[in-house]
């Protein structure tokens, strides 16, 4: 969304009389006790064109809370004034927020500024009547807060040329430097009731300060360019992959430490990962694609302007942000699951259904299609139980413990071993015992933060 450009109006005129006579300082439509004694100014908003003036009301029915209350009503009227002056003699910005609003509005800033420069405010007059509560008449000249603006004009002109120009004029300053300061100054300019009435000059350029700051965003927004390699990148499922960029800017400059996303292209929503480049604008490590889909899929690498404050839609100087697009091929891991048991195994011993149990679990927690049979598989799951039975006992039930060895072989190499704790089961018979001692392991493993820590690295392990 571009910044807001403001001009004068009848309708903005109209507004701030309404404001001054409605909202805050409206008098009784009849007499009353106070009414053949109240000043000319609360009946007839006075007129004086070497003045801004405000009015300010409150008929709450305590008069020192009216008191006050009419004060900083007057206060906030002899803002708009000002403000609605502003807004008619000169082009006014007002900033997006980037939710659909204003950062702060010109007449809340304007009102900070009164406030601090109370000693030019005149309170004119002020009057109180039970039936009309209490009124003030505040002032200040013209003449008075142009001093006032152009004083506090030239005060950010200074700080924001102290901030940015040494860094402009020094080559070895990185564009990521220069954006940083560049967007701390916009920010100073912006959020001051002078917007876009600070004229000044900035490298060579002459103009209205906000202009010449956001032109020197542009510029250097643009000068980069980023290139992706490989611009196929090709991995595994849950393993990492190697990613390079290199960033370089037309200007001649050193790009500076420059983050981006990575996300799919042309998708608001979904997966997204950030990479931050070294000072040379070059970035190269092992990045995990973990979140995106298995197969082929585009991804754009688009330079992160908020890490320095910017947002493209509130500056009025076009903006083309660095950004690539590279092909990202996860190829899905295939493992082949082999389920055995040992010790004092029961006849009754269903290997199918330990089978399932456990695919089920694995297929679950690990990054790879497990399937049955010969062919090609990046992985053997080894899944042994051992069983043993406890002792008879009086009571008739039959005990046994289990416990699970659990391996992962890539190409005949282990990368990953581990022993579940004896899981005890019981029942009327072996068939009923093994049943809750099977659940019980299954359970545990399944909530066993080691085991699933461990091997879910070692299908990201290189």
């Amino acid at each position: 969304m571009k910044g807001k450009i403001f001009t004068v109006t009848a309708a903005l005129t109209l507004l701030a009389a309404v404001c001054f006579f409605s909202a805050c300082a409206s008098a009784p439509s009849s007499g009353g006790a106070g009414s053949s004694r109240a000043p000319a100014w609360v009946t007839s908003f006075p007129a004086d064109n070497a003045y801004f003036i405000g009015i300010g009301s409150s008929n709450m029915g305590n008069q020192a809370e009216d008191n006050e209350v009419a004060r900083k009503n007057a206060m906030t009227n002899l803002a708009a004034a000002i403000s609605t002056n502003i807004k008619s003699e000169t082009s006014f910005r007002e900033v997006d927020d980037g939710a659909g609003g204003v950062s702060r509005s010109a007449d809340v800033q304007i009102n900070e500024t009164v406030a601090q420069n109370l000693q030019a405010v005149e309170i004119m007059d002020s009057f109180y009547a039970p039936d009309w509560g209490y009124w003030y008449y505040v002032r200040i000249n013209k003449a008075k807060w142009a001093e006032i603006q152009q004083r506090e004009m030239r005060e950010l002109d200074k700080r924001v040329q102290d901030l940015v120009a040494p860094a402009l004029g020094n080559p070895q300053v990185s564009v990521a430097e220069r954006l940083t300061l560049l967007a701390r100054g916009w920010s100073i300019v912006a959020e001051s009731p002078y917007t876009g009435m600070i004229k000044t000059s900035l490298s060579g350029e002459s103009g209205s300060l906000i202009d010449l700051l956001e032109r020197q965003i542009g510029t250097h927004v643009n000068s980069l360019s980023v290139q992706v390699s490989p611009a196929a990148v090709e991995t595994e499922a849950g393993r990492p992959a190697r990613l390079s960029l290199k960033v370089s800017s037309v200007l001649g400059l050193q790009p500076g430490q420059l983050a981006f996303i990575i996300k799919a292209k042309d998708m608001a929503d979904g997966p997204s990962l950030k990479v931050v480049t070294d000072k040379t604008g070059t970035y190269s490590e092992n990045v995990n694609f973990s979140g995106f889909s298995v197969g082929k899929s585009y991804l754009t690498a688009t330079l992160d302007l908020s890490e320095f404050g910017i947002r493209p839609g509130s500056v009025k100087t076009e903006i083309i942000v660095a950004q690539r697009d590279f092909l990202l091929d996860i190829r899905q891991q295939k493992a082949e699951l082999i389920v055995s048991a040992g010790g004092d195994v029961d006849p009754g011993y269903s290997q199918s259904a330990v089978y399932n149990t456990a695919k089920a679990l694995f297929s679950k927690t690990l990054p790879v299609k497990i399937e049955e049979g010969a062919g090609d598989k990046t992985y053997t799951l080894t899944f042994n139980l051992e069983y043993r039975n406890a002792p008879p006992n009086d009571y008739g039930f039959t005990i046994i413990y289990v416990k699970g060895n659990f391996s992962v072989m890539r190409q005949s190499k282990s990368i990953f071993t581990y022993e579940t704790p004896e899981a005890k089961g019981g029942g009327l018979n072996w068939s009923q015992a093994n049943t809750k001692a099977l659940e019980k392991l299954f359970g545990d493993l399944e909530l066993d933060g080691a085991f699933i820590q461990g091997i879910t690295g070692a299908f990201s392990f290189d």
